[in-house]
């Protein structure tokens, strides 16, 4: 059976074989390097754990894997990364006291479980003093700061607790899904009133199976293994920038699991408390926070760590109501800490905070080296430039008191970084459409000018082509979702693909007139402008010619359809949106028409059809739909 098709399962040979054997680092890091690979690989195509388990090769192997299975194997993982850890050249035996404690059978009784919470809790303090000791007493004359390890050994031990690291993340994830598969199925037999419990027990024991890894304690290790490893500026590199790649991909590594472990969307019970401890006891808000402002010189991380960051401090402000204070605070005192270390020279006024970062990375990752038009696809700057976008977007729109007092505050006190954003919205805007990565650039930009649209429409009157890439964007994503997937069963409810475009263009068309004709002449051309002359003509000629018994029936002097929309057309897509299910579609589909139509109920009706239109005429006030008898 193939690896990926029952990752748990897979994994245990390597995970007996290391803790029997644990010298065999080069070939078990050859194994779980294979292993991670594809299993990342799986998840990122969208496959879910029921699929995994659907494509088993032997029928029992579901059987075999149980929550106590992968609770057992998550405990290994907690034991070696444990010892792993205190064993690495780059701690020079400060952690050695780990080694002596009893890891490799742990016992599952609760009294234990808070036992090893307390040892990886006792651990990431040692680490936290050793990392402020090694900040302190490795400065050079430049200000960075370094450690000296280089031998092909310590890189290699490295490289296998990084796989550990992500191993443990991977087996979260897994379990994550299997859990809430169970969940679902469980949904949907809800009206059966038989099995309740037993499955709530299910629920319960997959719940707990990677507890152990998503401990407070855990986090806290991981938390501070990061500390330790992004500080990592190496002054002997001997193995030619390998070790310094290494040490970054160890700083990844614990971004991602700090994500994972504290994801506030997590079903698992556990999970929240993580989140909780990071918040509180382990002041994680603050280590995260310095890491953010402190310079590259002393704090140099490569792309894809900073996006992992980035998806952390994500996941903490949507999830912890007070975590937008709790970061400005930290700033605050991160920069005046630096200021009275000297750090800091020559700065009446060092206002640092969540948008002046974000604005600062999102202008770097669209200026840097090579260009950004030029990224390859190892190049994790557009993924970087979505997550910035993504998290500025629900800070600003989430209707809390501090979203709303943030997003003035920025306002006000960026003012210049504002217009710098609204720049950079525009250049991104402007990127080709056929590099993938770079349209969901622009999907997430759509996030951007959906609330500020007022303030972008004479920018991009300016920049001409960008209006003409805005209705580009609007023609794909009504192809997408009409012509692609058209009779999909999901069709409907993927509907809201095209609603940011849509919301964006109604926004621009009622705050500028000349971005009103362009959308008019992309929707209605001036070439068809005549037959549809026309058609309307023929039509109320039909009207007057009719029969008496017909003019007496309600609206039978109203076009039922379209006078004139062609199969295919942009008013053909628009106009079969306004009758869609979902309601936030229809109606913004609805109102864009209306607003070209200059909100005249006849030229609407005629351009989109009584049977199309009546619904947003009800909403206007324009017609009442009789109640049935």
């Amino acid at each position: 059976m193939h690896m990926k098709n029952f990752y748990p399962i897979s994994l245990q040979p390597i995970v007996q074989r290391f803790l029997q054997s644990p010298n065999s680092n080069g070939f078990i890091l050859g194994e779980l390097l294979q292993l991670n690979d594809e299993i990342e690989s799986y998840f990122s195509n969208g496959h879910d754990n029921e699929a995994i388990i659907q494509e088993r090769q032997e029928p029992n192997q579901i059987e075999i894997l149980t929550a106590q299975f992968v609770k057992g194997l998550s405990c290994q993982l907690y034991s070696i990364l444990i010892g792993s850890l205190s064993k690495l050249e780059v701690f020079h035996d400060s952690l050695a006291t780990a080694t002596d404690l009893e890891l490799d059978t742990p016992s599952r009784e609760e009294k234990e479980e808070r036992h090893y919470a307390d040892v990886a809790l006792s651990i990431s303090k040692s680490l936290e003093k050793k990392t402020c000791l090694m900040k302190n007493a490795s400065y050079h004359q430049d200000g960075s700061r370094s450690f000296d390890v280089g031998t092909e050994k310590s890189i290699e031990e490295i490289k296998l607790f990084s796989q550990w690291i992500r191993t443990c993340k991977n087996l979260i994830r897994w379990n994550r899904m299997h859990y809430m598969k169970i969940r679902r199925n469980n949904n949907n037999r809800n009206s059966q009133p038989t099995g309740g419990s037993g499955t709530e027990q299910q629920l319960h024991q997959w719940g707990v199976a990677t507890e152990r890894l998503c401990s407070v304690g855990m986090v806290s290790l991981y938390l501070q293994i990061l500390n330790f490893f992004i500080y990592k500026t190496v002054s002997n590199d001997v193995m030619g920038g390998t070790l310094t790649l290494t040490l970054d991909d160890v700083a990844r590594q614990c971004s991602t699991i700090l994500f994972y472990a504290t994801y506030g969307q997590a079903p698992e019970p556990c999970c929240q408390k993580a989140l909780q401890g990071f918040v509180s006891s382990l002041n994680g808000i603050r280590v995260i926070a310095k890491i953010l402002v402190t310079p590259t010189k002393e704090c140099e991380c490569s792309v894809a760590t900073m996006l992992w960051l980035i998806k952390l401090v994500h996941n903490l402000v949507s999830s912890v109501n007070h975590a937008l204070f709790d970061f400005e605070k930290a700033f605050r005192e991160v920069v005046e800490d630096a200021t009275t270390a000297g750090d800091i020279q020559g700065v009446q006024c060092y206002q640092v905070n969540l948008y002046s970062i974000f604005v600062a990375t999102l202008g770097w990752s669209l200026s840097a080296e090579p260009s950004f038009v030029l990224c390859g696809p190892d190049d994790k700057r557009p993924d970087l430039v979505v997550e910035i976008i993504r998290v500025l977007f629900a800070k600003q729109t989430v209707g809390t008191k501090a979203s709303s007092s943030w997003k003035k505050q920025c306002e006000n006190e960026h003012d210049e970084l504002t217009k710098h954003l609204r720049m950079m919205v525009v250049f991104i805007l402007q990127l080709p459409n056929k590099n993938q990565r770079f349209y969901e650039c622009k999907l997430a930009s759509l996030l951007l000018l959906m609330n500020d649209a007022s303030n972008y429409a004479d920018l991009l009157v300016q920049h001409h082509n960008v209006v003409d890439q805005l209705l580009t964007i609007l023609w794909l994503q009504l192809n997408t979702l009409l012509i692609e997937h058209a009779g999909e069963v999901h069709s409907e409810r993927n509907a809201t693909i095209v609603l940011p475009i849509l919301i964006v263009l109604n926004h621009l068309v009622s705050c500028n007139h000349d971005i009103w004709g362009k959308v008019k002449e992309y929707i209605f051309p001036s070439c068809d402008e005549n037959v549809f002359l026309q058609k309307v003509e023929m039509h109320q000629k039909e009207v007057s010619e009719g029969h008496p018994e017909e003019e007496t029936q309600r609206n039978s002097r109203k076009n039922m359809h379209p006078i004139d929309a062609p199969v295919g057309t942009i008013r053909w897509k628009l106009i079969k949106l306004m009758t869609f299910a979902e309601s936030n579609v229809k109606r913004c589909a609805s109102e864009l028409l209306w607003k070209i139509c200059r909100e005249d109920p006849g030229e609407f009706v005629l351009r989109c059809g009584f049977g199309n239109a009546v619904h947003m005429l009800g909403i206007k006030g324009l017609y009442t739909i009789p109640k049935s008898s």
